[in-house]
Order: structure tokens, then C-alpha cells, then sequence
């Protein structure tokens, strides 16, 4: 017997369909630092989403460390983390409040309890190829990441969008600098939208963190840099890797290959890649080849799956 919750006017129950691997922040972070977060009653992990390699530049060190529920950070360039939970089970996962629980094989396992305001989807963006910038709904003293994909099954190629994100008009926004076939971008935040009139409402010292709307970020890792599926999938927005090709062995000439994270439909399946070349240049003045250095972006290559996003967010978001 358990509890179930579900999004109005669907069938869908959000509370028993989705696994706790809640995302609790995800910043951009330079310098050295740390952030506190208020639930003991969960494991935090903190990841890098964008580190920086080179075989031309100085090594670069990043360290991020969790203690608790503190997450400390030094690093040499800007990078993007991600602090994901996942549940405490057993003997520690008592909790002085409401709280609901499963016990999967037997072990007491927290399901959801009102202890941090998770990310969870606020806006879906659709649109057709080319550039510009899009404005959020999400105001900037609040967190934000985005995941993309291409929609159209018929032209057999990733999306190669690439965006990044700016400030206007008190919003972040989406400046989106590639986009040769357009698609739809996914809008986490920690914020709430489409409170229901009537549901399951969560609160925490007084102020609400959930409701039963939601739509949780659930954040997978990608194998190997790439990953095919019969289920459609989207990745956050990055240029990864600069590639230097040399075509001729007795003179510096070749290619110049930019890569970026893509997600869409290929081959008669989806795909998500790190690796998707979006701009190739053919560099015949030997001293500009020469002075070429190739880069790469490391870090925790995430995806996300989106049938439920994509079935459900109309309900959800209220549109």
C-alpha cells in the first residue's frame, strides 16, 4: 500500500514514478568557495560538469569536496557544478517531520520529505533553427540549468545547439549562439510554478518546497560519451573540444574542429553525444595551424530522459 499523488487532469503520479535522485543546486563556481544546504537527511554529491583539459596548456587541478551537508570547491576557471541527493536508507534515514517513505527489499528508504526545494522542470521552449536569445521565467537569485534536443525524427542529425546563459530584464536568459535545426530546451530551476488550487503541498519552516505538480530533474550519466536509446533524451548546453586534424605530414595544414554536446534523433534511434563536431574550418597558412591548441571539456557527462517531461509538462506547467 502506498501513497500516490497525481499531476491534475492526468493519470500521471508523480510521488511513485519518480526515483529520489533530486538535484538540490547547480552553479557556475570559480576561485574557491563553499554552499551549506539545510537537509541532513540526504547524501549529497557534488560533480563538475565542465573541467578543462588541454595537451598544449599547464595541467589544471579542480577539487571539489562534500562534508555533510557542505559542498567546498577550488578551482582554477569557471565551471558549472551540480549537487545531486540521493536518499539515506536504513537507521539513518529518520527524519523529525512528515516524510514519506518506501522500503525497497526491505530497507526504510526516504521517498520525499520537505527538506530543500529540488529543481524541477518551470518552462519547455520549443523552437525552429537559428540564433538569438530566449528570455525564462526564472528570476536571477534563483538557480538555473537547461537540457536540449531536437525533435524532428526526419532530418537524421543531432541539434549542435550550443547556449548560454545571460541577464535581461531581471531573468536569466538563453543566448543562443548554434542552432541549425532547432528543437526544445528543458528549464529546471528551484523554484515553483503552477501551484495547484487543491493537492499535496510540502512545506519547510513555513514556506512551501513542493506540490504535487512537479516535475523533479533527474539527472543520468552519459557512458562512454555517447548513448543510443529507443526513449527520446537531452543534454545541457557546452562547447566540448577543440580538435586539431593534420592532413599532410610535411606541412602544417588541417582541419580546426569545434565539438559541443548534441542530443536528437540518428540512425533510427535517439542519441546523446559529448562529442558532436558542429564546425570544421580547413587551415591551409601553416602558422595559423601551427598556433592552433587543441582543448577538451571533461567533467560529468549528463543527460536526461524526457518522456515523462514531454507526455506531462503541459499539465504541469499549466499551459
Amino acid at each position: 500500500m502506498s501513497f500516490q499523488e497525481f499531476i491534475k487532469g492526468t493519470s500521471f503520479d508523480v510521488l511513485n514514478s519518480m526515483a529520489f535522485n533530486y538535484v538540490a543546486d547547480s552553479f557556475w563556481a570559480s576561485g574557491s568557495g563553499s554552499r551549506s544546504y539545510p537537509s541532513l537527511n540526504v547524501n549529497y554529491e557534488a560533480v563538475i560538469l565542465n573541467t578543462f583539459n588541454s595537451t598544449d596548456f599547464n595541467e589544471r587541478n579542480y577539487k571539489v569536496t562534500v562534508s555533510g551537508n557542505n559542498v567546498s570547491w577550488d578551482v582554477p576557471n569557471t565551471v558549472r557544478l551540480l549537487i545531486m541527493t540521493t536518499a539515506n536508507i536504513g537507521a539513518n534515514s529518520n527524519y523529525g517531520g512528515f516524510a514519506y517513505y518506501e522500503y525497497p527489499n526491505g530497507q526504510r528508504t526516504v521517498k520525499l520529505a520537505p527538506d530543500f526545494l529540488p529543481f524541477n522542470l518551470v518552462q519547455v521552449i520549443d523552437i525552429g533553427a537559428g540564433n538569438g536569445d530566449l528570455e525564462t521565467i526564472v528570476p536571477l537569485d534563483k538557480g538555473i540549468i537547461g537540457f536540449h534536443r531536437g525533435l524532428d525524427t526526419g532530418v537524421n542529425r543531432l541539434d549542435q545547439m550550443i547556449f548560454e546563459y545571460v541577464a535581461g530584464n531581471g531573468r536569466h536568459v538563453l543566448r543562443v549562439t548554434n542552432n541549425p535545426i532547432g528543437g526544445r530546451i528543458y528549464v529546471f530551476s528551484n523554484m515553483l510554478v503552477n501551484v495547484p488550487n487543491s493537492g499535496f503541498y510540502m512545506y519547510r519552516e513555513g514556506q512551501m518546497i513542493w506540490h504535487s505538480n512537479c516535475l523533479p530533474l533527474n539527472v543520468k550519466r552519459i557512458p562512454n560519451g555517447r548513448l543510443d536509446s529507443d526513449k527520446p533524451m537531452a543534454c545541457p548546453s557546452s562547447v566540448t573540444a577543440n580538435i586539431k586534424i593534420q592532413t599532410d605530414p610535411q606541412f602544417q595544414v588541417g582541419y580546426d574542429n569545434r565539438q559541443c554536446y548534441s542530443a536528437g534523433y540518428s540512425q533510427g534511434r535517439w542519441r546523446v553525444d559529448i562529442a558532436e563536431t558542429f564546425s570544421s574550418q580547413f587551415v591551409q597558412d601553416e602558422g595559423t595551424f601551427r598556433a592552433i591548441r587543441p582543448w577538451a571539456v571533461g567533467g560529468y557527462p549528463a543527460y536526461i530522459e524526457t518522456s515523462i517531461y514531454d507526455q506531462y509538462y503541459r499539465a504541469s506547467l499549466g499551459i
